[in-house]
């Protein structure tokens, strides 16, 4: 009944329109995860009870220096945020990856530290050490557990 007064009738384009509306960019934010690691355990901090991953245990992060900070300032960060923990022997990049949020994207930039020392009586925070067999028990984030059994 509205064929008379159709504009997409009218010009033959009835496949194209109504046009669907364009989607929205999908945020995307951007972090890097610290594996670091010592006798065969690794670090993991405790998460607030709220927001992200809220009450899970997690690598420790470093907020992203920006899209152009380079491997040296990076690792400059890594030594700065760790200097009370122990004496890092080696910072080794690994391959970075995404993981889909409902609404937003997150980018990781994972860097595996290995210590070759720990500072006694350093302040430990909410930080734990666990070993491989404790890690199948622990309650890790899906991008956490999936860089660590990705390894």
């Amino acid at each position: 009944p509205m064929q008379s007064r159709c504009v997409a009738h009218d010009t033959g384009r009835t496949a194209e329109l109504p046009a669907r509306k364009p989607k929205k960019a999908t945020p995307e934010k951007s972090t890097v995860m610290l594996l670091v690691m010592h006798d065969g355990e690794i670090l993991l901090e405790q998460r607030p009870p709220s927001g992200i991953w809220g009450g899970l245990q997690s690598l420790p992060e470093l907020e992203r220096l920006g899209g152009d900070a380079s491997a040296d300032d990076l690792h400059a960060e890594v030594r700065a945020v760790l200097a009370d923990l122990g004496e890092i022997a080696h910072i080794e990049a690994l391959p970075g990856f995404m993981h889909a949020f409902t609404h937003y994207r997150l980018i990781v930039t994972p860097l595996k530290v290995n210590l070759s020392a720990l500072h006694t009586g350093a302040a430990q925070r909410d930080y734990r050490w666990l070993g491989e067999d404790q890690l199948v028990k622990a309650a890790l984030p899906a991008p956490v557990r999936k860089l660590l059994y990705g390894m």
